[in-house]
């Protein structure tokens, strides 16, 4: 059942008294960084913040298809650094869960996703991150360690409508002073995570909660941002009910979902949008004029900007004519050279058609999303932290992996597709040139072989009777026949018999090719590049394989 707080100023007198007597925590409690209330002043000033939403506790990138090869502490560490010196005074603000991918985690995965989120806070501390938004996926999914996890990660964890028993002390609000302009910081819990919470916390309805966090930060912020984990729909539905809130950042969106890089006018609020797994990283720079906080968009790149943007399409497209004339780097390697140099080239492009002049008696406010890309330098350090967390999997999985089920009399289990060829040459000598053979390759190139996060899906029947966990995966390495086909243990005993998926469907594929991991996947253009003789055509006439 989801429990929704209400406010104790929305109780009766005799009952607000009887919830603070049992030690029911503040309705809002301060900010422990807030600046007292102060006159109304009408500030000027230059401030710089770089936002980002959704990390999820995701260390690097899935790497699955190139499309999704963004991100990385790796990568986020070093672009960090290069702006920091642009901008000494900038702050990092995180909206949505930063930890944990969401509130509820499967056995199976659980010790390996406590101990990512421990090396995540780890690497937060490493790139700096000084405001993150406290979602209720985090805390459910620390099981009561959410406060130590952010004193882990050096930041500051706050939200106006999250009560937790382990954290009563939560902040409401932050601000922080940057260039002069006081910056007034709030976060917001979605309800719909509250059912993952129990008896570790409430969620308050997020409009209450909103209304009298911006009349709290009147008097003492300039600007007002809220971090948002309620996804976009929900967001632009609360600036819209909630007035005095300048800018928004969305956390809690879906998988892969079609992220606008401009800062949408929604209402009276600028709102910004982030794709998961710190792929991307925003860049607001705020330029207040006599406490005007009617901003005019003013996003557009400098010089130095396109001119660095010019040199990374520049060596991109050398290293790529090198691999190609010399035949060097995998296909894979090369696909994902010009994936990425065709995505640097058009962020060159979007950002140099922005012209804009803005008056100087007005505010302005300038925006932009830059993706995490496989071409940015990475941290060696950081690099040596994750690779040391890959290494530490093989203990902690093959511990926690447990035992197949043994097959039931009259059930089908796997037997591997040794067995499926001793019959089906034609579809062996396919197989074997397919990028399905090389499934559990591409987890050894990358060091993944105990992740639970990965395993599954580059072996064979995954906790079923007869194939695969975690360090047992002997016979059933990469994806093969079973994997689509379903366990043969019956259609070895006799061919005839309808023991066997001969049409695998879409939800079969999409086990696998799902979202998260593939968002390009369309079973209608890949099923019949799978389609040769001897599987799913008419075997040559030299074979007798069965379809």
């Amino acid at each position: 059942m989801i429990r929704i707080h209400t406010p104790l100023a929305a109780l009766s007198p005799l009952l607000a008294i009887a919830a603070l007597a049992s030690g029911c925590p503040s309705a809002t409690p301060e900010a422990r960084d807030a600046a007292p209330a102060a006159p109304a002043h009408a500030a000027s000033g230059e401030a710089t913040l770089f936002l980002m939403a959704d990390i999820r506790g995701v260390l690097r990138p899935c790497g699955c298809t190139v499309d999704l090869q963004k991100g990385g502490f790796d990568r986020l560490a070093p672009y960090l650094a290069k702006e920091r010196e642009r901008h000494p005074d900038a702050k990092l603000l995180h909206a949505g869960p930063i930890f944990f991918e969401e509130g509820h985690v499967e056995a199976d995965k659980r010790a390996q996703r406590v101990r990512q989120a421990e090396v995540a806070a780890d690497l937060v501390a490493r790139v700096g991150v000084d405001v993150a938004a406290a979602t209720a996926a985090d805390a459910a999914a620390s099981d009561g360690k959410l406060k130590a996890l952010g004193e882990r990660a050096h930041l500051t964890l706050t939200a106006a409508n999250l009560r937790l028993e382990a954290d009563p002390g939560l902040s409401a609000f932050e601000v922080r002073t940057i260039g002069g302009i006081r910056i007034g910081i709030f976060a917001l819990a979605s309800p719909e995570e509250a059912e993952h919470l129990g008896a570790r916390g409430l969620i308050e309805e997020p409009t209450a909660a909103a209304t009298r966090t911006v009349a709290a930060l009147a008097d003492r912020a300039d600007v007002v941002l809220l971090l948002s984990g309620l996804g976009l729909r929900e967001t632009k539905r609360l600036v819209r009910k909630v007035a005095g809130i300048h800018f928004a950042v969305v956390g809690g969106m879906g998988e892969h979902p079609a992220v606008s890089e401009e800062a949408e006018l929604v209402g009276d609020t600028r709102v910004m949008q982030f794709h998961r797994e710190g792929r991307f990283v925003g860049r607001l720079t705020l330029a207040l004029v006599a406490g005007k906080t009617a901003f005019v968009d003013a996003s557009q790149a400098s010089p130095a900007e396109l001119a660095e943007l010019d040199a990374r399409v520049a060596r991109l497209e050398q290293s790529l004519a090198g691999w190609e004339a010399k035949g060097d780097g995998t296909e894979r390697e090369v696909r994902s050279a010009r994936h990425h140099l065709a995505s640097l080239k058009d962020e060159r492009n979007k950002l140099a058609a922005r012209k804009i002049e803005v008056p100087r008696d007005q505010s302005s406010f300038s925006f932009t999303l830059t993706p995490l890309n496989w071409d940015l330098p990475q941290d060696p350090d950081l690099l040596a932290i994750m690779d040391a967390f890959e290494q530490e999997l093989a203990k902690i999985n093959v511990a926690n992996a447990g035992t197949l089920p043994a097959p039931k009399e009259g059930e089908a289990y796997y037997v591997g597709a040794a067995k499926c060829f001793d019959c089906h040459e034609g579809p062996e000598r396919f197989w074997k040139q397919d990028r399905h053979h090389d499934a559990w390759a591409t987890l050894e190139r990358d060091n993944k072989t105990f992740d639970t996060e990965c395993v599954s899906c580059h072996v064979t029947g995954y906790g079923k009777a007869g194939g695969s966990l975690v360090g047992q995966v002997k016979g059933r390495t990469a994806v093969q026949c079973e994997a689509c086909h379903g366990p043969g243990s019956l259609h070895v005993k006799d061919s005839k018999k309808a023991s066997i998926n001969g049409h695998p469907t879409a939800e079969v594929c999409q086990g696998c090719h799902n979202k998260h991991h593939s968002p390009e996947f369309d079973f209608a253009v890949y099923k019949p590049k799978l389609m040769v003789p001897g599987h799913g055509l008419p075997p040559l006439p030299d074979e007798d394989d069965d379809e």
